[in-house]
């Protein structure tokens, strides 16, 4: 199972300010164990009015496994956690020494918590609270 996600500013909507591609591959516990990767030269691939790749054309030898970024993904009582419990996931985004990840997903909603964390504690990017997008029923 492939997840990718992507987020913008809103001063430059047209450039995406991080993208997220993981991959989740079940495990004997019903768990699943998620692998964070980057697309070098990412921007090509933003699907914004400027779409410049498929990326279904993507293959898995494009991506590049993003060091310390394997994680569990747990089953909650009312839905999947994927959440770092440790600094590896190694970021460099607005001088970040690492991502703290956290997202959770339901059949009801999304939450995106992830930020980055500077050398002193301090976040440098993303939200205080997790962004929450709720499902809307189809029209």
């Amino acid at each position: 199972i492939w997840f990718y996600c992507e987020n913008y500013l809103n001063r430059n909507p047209s450039q995406p300010a991080h993208q997220r591609i993981i991959s989740f591959e079940p495990q004997e516990d019903g768990s699943f164990l998620s692998r964070f990767y980057f697309i070098d030269g990412f921007h090509f691939y933003a699907t914004t009015s400027q779409f410049r790749k498929d990326l279904n054309d993507l293959k898995k030898e494009d991506l590049i496994l993003q060091k310390g970024c394997t994680f569990k993904t747990v089953k909650e009582a009312d839905g999947w956690l994927l959440r770092s419990e440790h600094p590896d996931c190694i970021s460099s985004l607005n001088k970040a020494e690492y991502t703290d990840v956290y997202y959770f997903w339901s059949s009801t909603e999304f939450r995106d918590g992830c930020k980055g964390i500077d050398i002193d504690g301090n976040r440098v990017w993303g939200p205080e609270e997790p962004y929450v997008f709720k499902k809307k029923a189809a029209q």
